[in-house]
C-alpha cells in the first residue's frame, strides 16, 4: 500500500508520489563550510524520511496521527527540523494524519 493510500486525502501534498520525500538542501556552491552543513542536513532528512516511511509502512490502524514532538523525541532531531521536514504531507501545525 502507498502512502497516497494511508493520508487523508486533503492532508497529502502530492497525489502522484508513493513516500514521503523531505526536502533536501540545494546548495551547491563552493564554500567548504556551506558544503558540509548542506551534506548533513541532507543526511539528516533522509534518515528522517527512512523512519516515518518505516511507520507509516507498519502502521496497523486505520486511521494513525504522529506527531512532530513524537517523531522528533523518537528520532533525537530537533523539532523545528522534524517541522520543516514535515510540513508538506499536511501542512499540519503539530503533525500529520495517515489512513
Amino acid at each position: 500500500m502507498c502512502l497516497a493510500d494511508r493520508v487523508a486525502p486533503e492532508m497529502f501534498w502530492m497525489s502522484s508520489v508513493r513516500r514521503k520525500r523531505s526536502p533536501l538542501s540545494s546548495y551547491r556552491g563552493r564554500d567548504p563550510r556551506k558544503l558540509q552543513k548542506a551534506r548533513e542536513a541532507n543526511e539528516r532528512a533522509s534518515r528522517l524520511e527512512s523512519y516515518i516511511n518505516k511507520q507509516l509502512e507498519t502502521q496497523t490502524a486505520a486511521i494513525a496521527q504522529y506527531l512532530y514532538c513524537e517523531i522528533d523525541t523518537a528520532t533525537g532531531y530537533p523539532a523545528d527540523e522534524v517541522r520543516d521536514s514535515c510540513f508538506g504531507i499536511g501542512c499540519g501545525h503539530n503533525g500529520f494524519t495517515a489512513i
